[in-house]
């Protein structure tokens, strides 16, 4: 994302603009959780996207009060990376009995072969 000025209304003002890269938006690197109800509706592709795909949640504001946030749904299955490593972080860390039972395991497995010929 970049920064220009433009002066159509007599004051330079600073004008936002998105960068393209091979046909992609730039935009979703610097789109925040708050947005306008008219951000979230000329980027409502992407936001849905990020929501599916990512994880991510949004909050849409309209007149400065929060009125609705984009989420993803229960059933989605998909976990954030933070998510996860809140998870992993909360386990409790392993016994010297595991690292003794991976060996035996390790040991007692046969060669693996390869899956292709030489």
């Amino acid at each position: 994302m970049g920064q220009a000025f433009c002066n159509t209304t007599g004051a330079a003002r600073p004008l936002t603009f998105v960068l393209w890269f091979g046909g992609q938006s730039d935009y979703h690197k610097t789109m925040k959780s708050k947005l306008t109800a008219t951000e979230a509706a000329r980027n409502l592709s992407d936001l849905l996207n990020r929501v599916r795909y990512r994880g991510e949640r949004f909050t849409i504001v309209r007149g400065g009060e929060e009125v609705a946030a984009i989420v993803p749904t229960a059933g989605s299955g998909r976990v954030t990376l933070g998510e996860l490593r809140r998870g992993l972080a909360s386990l409790p860390s392993p016994d010297d009995d595991f690292v003794i039972d991976l060996e035996r395991i390790r040991v007692e497995q046969p060669p693996a072969e390869p899956s292709w010929r030489s």
